[in-house]
């Protein structure tokens, strides 16, 4: 399997063969006539499936390894499957449960009384997930164990400037399940057309840019398709007077620059901090940085680099734009000949907030090693920002504060100002790894939210079934009405809308009588 990665690459994305795109409508319609056949539905199947995606990637944590080397010069596998591992943990030991119908008898009112009701859980049929290029593995696969679990058969097509993880995430798929019941093709704008334009999915899965994203959702719209998308956008960080600056210091660093140089939709991508303490900051994250990386970042092994030589180039330019603000020898470094190299930039725009926001490093998402950051002199500033930031770039994914100010100030004025995906308090990025936390932003930033319970859920219809039988018919539900009749039915309404069920009233009524009972002795 080693041999695959000796390929020449020829083009900054992967490029689909021409026969899988031929091959496209006989693979997507295999996977729909296994659907329709109902193997997936078998509590078996599922887990046949899910133990299959176990093995799969604790069988080959070292040749995942070697493609992140390859595409990132990422060297721990284990953050990139700890995603995947902790899913496939979860719907093993909670299958059972999850795909148990849930009785709603006592909640069934007059109107049908007497009946009994459930709500059943059901896959939604033929379901793609598209993955990107940061985290390979975590995008293209971290979804596949709800989907199994619900019970859908599955394409999927990873990120296309991964051409190491691209192709294992292909070559493993193959080799671990049934091609007529999970499939994987790589390739990019060639195969997604066809994907999106000629095919209708039951979901679509989607990790990546916003601008795709977009795309991916009209697409889905002609066919009304339901979708999650996963997206990103512009993370704030607000460092408030009260913060512990090293602890401030090392998480930043580390979610910025350790973790995947920046690469990651969930990266601060700049940092408000109170003027009085930014200073200092600054210094401690300037130590921290050389704590990090002591012989600096070009040869470090546990530094990333950026995918491609079109995202270097656009940091690059983002750099030279903004470098009458760029803090000079942050990080003594020298130019290497890995031309993919963006080293650990700050950007310090001091007080001086309209610079800060019509600067190159605000124009967009950041996704990579720098790091913008401005002063602000009260609360009711950085609010004030934060207001007007949403409004113009829409919900972030994540936000992040620094504060040991207790709960109020985040609740009551930082939350409301910037309604993200997710926040989290003294740390950057931690909330992604907690499986009880729904991950997923809002808006701009994305659309629907997953992990564990939540991912089975994206990929089920939760059927409503109502049993009835006919011995009660009563006649005044038929014409010709009566006065006395649209009585009785005004009144089964009004008690249905009350929420007075005959389980209820019959519950009522034995405890009326118990205590009467008791009363009576």
């Amino acid at each position: 399997m080693h041999a695959f990665f000796n390929r020449t690459m020829t083009s900054e994305e992967v490029i689909a063969n021409p026969d899988d795109v031929g091959r496209l409508p006989t693979v997507y319609n295999d996977l729909r006539n296994s659907y329709y056949s109902g193997v997936t539905r078998s509590y078996e199947w599922r887990m046949k499936n899910l133990k299959s995606f176990r093995k799969m990637i604790l069988d080959n944590m070292d040749v995942i390894e070697i493609a992140l080397k390859a595409d990132l010069n990422q060297l721990d596998a284990n953050i990139h499957l700890v995603d995947c591992l902790r899913e496939v943990e979860f719907m093993m030991s909670n299958l059972g449960s999850l795909m148990r119908s849930k009785s709603v008898t006592s909640e069934i009112s007059f109107i049908n009384f007497p009946a009994r009701g459930e709500i059943v859980p059901e896959p939604l049929g033929t379901v793609l997930i598209v993955g990107t290029w940061n985290y390979p593995f975590h995008s293209a696969l971290g979804p596949l164990p709800g989907a199994i679990a619900a019970g859908n058969t599955v394409f999927i097509k990873p990120g296309s400037l991964c051409h190491a993880s691209s192709r294992l995430i292909r070559e493993l798929v193959r080799g671990y399940f049934n091609p007529k019941e999970i499939a994987c093709m790589e390739g990019g704008i060639e195969i997604m057309q066809p994907l999106l334009n000629d095919m209708r999915f039951d979901h679509i899965f989607f990790t990546g840019g916003s601008g795709i994203g977009k795309i991916v959702m009209e697409a889905a719209g002609r066919n009304l398709t339901p979708v999650t998308l996963e997206l990103g956008g512009k993370n704030p960080c607000i460092i408030t007077k009260s913060a512990d600056l090293v602890l401030a210091a090392r998480r930043i660093a580390w979610a910025k620059w350790a973790s995947n140089a920046g690469q990651v939709c969930i990266a601060p991508d700049h940092v408000l901090v109170h003027a009085d303490i930014a200073d200092a900051f600054l210094i401690e994250l300037g130590k921290t940085v050389h704590e990090f990386f002591p012989n600096g970042t070009h040869e470090d092994p546990a530094y990333c680099r950026i995918i491609s030589h079109g995202h270097t180039k656009r940091l690059k330019g983002i750099i030279e734009k903004d470098e009458k603000f760029v803090v000079k020898n942050f990080l003594s470094t020298k130019d290497p000949a890995d031309e993919k190299y963006v080293p650990p930039t700050v950007i310090d725009f001091g007080s001086d907030m309209n610079a800060f926001r019509n600067s190159a490093a605000m124009a967009g998402e950041i996704f990579g090693p720098i790091l913008p950051i401005v002063r602000f002199d009260s609360t009711s500033e950085c609010v004030e920002y934060l207001s007007s930031h949403s409004r113009a770039n829409g919900a972030p994914l994540a936000l992040y504060v620094f504060s040991r100010d207790g709960t109020g100030l985040v609740k009551n004025q930082f939350m409301p100002a910037c309604p993200s995906g997710g926040v989290v308090v003294n740390d950057c990025s931690m909330h992604i790894a907690e499986g009880c936390l729904p991950f997923g932003g809002v808006g701009i930033s994305g659309v629907g939210k997953y992990h564990d319970g939540k991912t089975f859920e994206i990929f089920s219809h939760f059927r409503p079934v109502l049993w009835k039988n006919g011995w009660l018919d009563i006649p005044s539900r038929y014409p010709p009405y009566s006065t006395w009749g649209m009585r009785m039915v005004s009144m089964m309404l009004w008690m249905s809308r009350k929420n007075i069920t005959p389980v209820r009233v019959l519950k009522l009524a034995l405890l009326v009588g118990l205590v009467y009972k008791i009363i009576r002795r």
